[in-house]
């Protein structure tokens, strides 16, 4: 094989940036009382007929609490201090700094703190997103790894138990 070939042979993704590329990520908050949930909505871009109206979008309400173990989950799995040329060292930063910050109980004007708490989380969101569909970041596989699953499976979720805690109140939506 030649360069020129070389250079125009398609590259394989995998299976799961494939998956994640055609999603659109939305959040909104909901309140009771003291009681704050975020509401993540997950939708592919480009339904495939064969998707079920679940399959094509969900919604997951979760606490900030889960906000912050998927935030500790990614430090961990960036492994810093590993050697690529990906963007890892960018976004460990990104994920460390950018995170919003658990609000105080009882904080003045709660929700407009809360509001841009929401806003803040969904840009993180986005940004990991598009940080592990960029080719550019194929190469390392620690982006490849650990970091895609841990990021994959938080916006799955748990679609099949229903009861507790644990259900993350997932509902469907049809948009």
């Amino acid at each position: 094989m030649n360069l020129k070939t070389l250079l125009h042979t398609p590259i394989a993704e995998p299976e799961m940036v494939v998956w994640l590329r055609d999603l659109t990520l939305d959040m909104r908050s909901s309140h009771k009382g003291q009681n704050v949930r975020f509401e993540l909505m997950v939708r592919h871009k480009h339904p495939k007929f064969q998707l079920s109206v679940k399959a094509a979008s969900w919604t997951q309400s979760r606490p900030f609490s889960d906000f912050s173990s998927l935030r500790k989950n990614l430090l961990h799995e960036l492994q810093p201090g590993h050697s690529c040329s990906a963007e890892c060292k960018w976004l460990y930063t990104v994920v460390k700094q950018h995170f919003p910050k658990p609000q105080k109980m009882f904080s003045p004007s709660p929700s407009l703190k809360t509001e841009r708490q929401r806003a803040a989380l969904l840009r993180v969101m986005t940004t990991i997103q598009s940080t592990l569909v960029n080719h550019g970041n194929h190469s390392c596989k620690v982006l490849m790894g650990g970091v895609l699953s841990t990021f994959s499976t938080f916006l799955v979720g748990d679609r099949t138990k229903k009861t507790g805690e644990s259900q993350n109140a997932l509902t469907h939506t049809s948009r």
